[in-house]
């Protein structure tokens, strides 16, 4: 007699490719996550924002940026409100030398907020790319003030 599978929907098979893929990530395990999380989002792509979080990041360590941009940018379609992922899709527009795009996305991950020292640090160096010195001067500072004493 043959087993039944279970009743699982996707949503439900999609988290537990999340959670497989976020405890891969953190084992150091970079290659298997980001097969969990990808098979994760292609099960249900529009349930976890953390999933194309974690595949964003991993994408980026693996030298693929635009790829991660595009995680990081679906990521940002399903929770909007994530200062975290609006900083860190910055860096990768910054690293791809894209520093209006950057400074864009580092003022809304400074809107959104919690705001670290590193948000205006990555806004300084977007606006000194651009030749904004005066203004990456003020940047500087606030990532300082940021920092608290």
């Amino acid at each position: 007699m043959g087993r039944k599978r279970s009743a699982r929907g996707p949503v439900a098979e999609a988290d537990a490719l999340m959670r497989r893929g976020c405890t891969l990530y953190t084992e150091g395990k970079r290659r298997e996550a980001l097969e969990a999380l990808t098979r994760s989002v292609e099960t249900s792509p529009d349930t976890s924002s953390l999933a194309h979080f974690v595949r964003a990041k991993i994408l980026l360590e693996m030298g693929r940026a635009e790829e991660s941009l595009a995680a990081y940018e679906k990521s940002l379609e399903l929770d909007p409100r994530d200062a975290l992922a609006h900083r860190n899709r910055a860096g990768v527009l910054a690293g791809l030398g894209r520093h209006a795009e950057a400074l864009e996305a580092y003022d809304r991950a400074i809107r959104v907020g919690p705001v670290t020292p590193d948000f205006y640090a990555g806004r300084a160096e977007s606006l000194e790319a651009l030749g904004r010195g005066e203004e990456a001067a003020e940047a500087r500072r606030r990532a300082g003030e940021a920092q608290g004493p």
